[in-house]
């Protein structure tokens, strides 16, 4: 994801955004990180979900604090994806 994803987020309203920490062009937490520093309510403040397939607890603690709501490790089990998803739209 590149920088034109957040601008993306301005254009099409979502809910709810899934993003894995290993992207191609940009990171997981580098998107969390601009999608909270925009300037839009609608954009700054979408739960963002990040699947990992990494395991240490460093990796969650900068997620936390760029921003990321949830985190689901892989291989992801269709019940977690489900009742994470569920909890962030039922918020909306």
């Amino acid at each position: 994801m590149r920088r034109g994803h957040c601008q993306l987020l301005r254009l099409v309203p979502v809910k709810l955004v899934i993003a894995d920490i290993n992207m191609p062009g940009m990171d997981g937490i580098t998107f969390v990180k601009q999608v909270r520093q925009s300037p839009l309510a609608q954009v700054r403040d979408v739960p963002v979900i990040l699947l990992t397939g990494e395991r240490g607890g460093d990796l969650r603690q900068r997620g936390v604090e760029a921003g990321a709501n949830a985190f689901i490790n892989k291989p992801v089990s269709h019940h977690d994806l489900t009742e994470t998803v569920r909890k962030f739209l039922a918020q909306n």
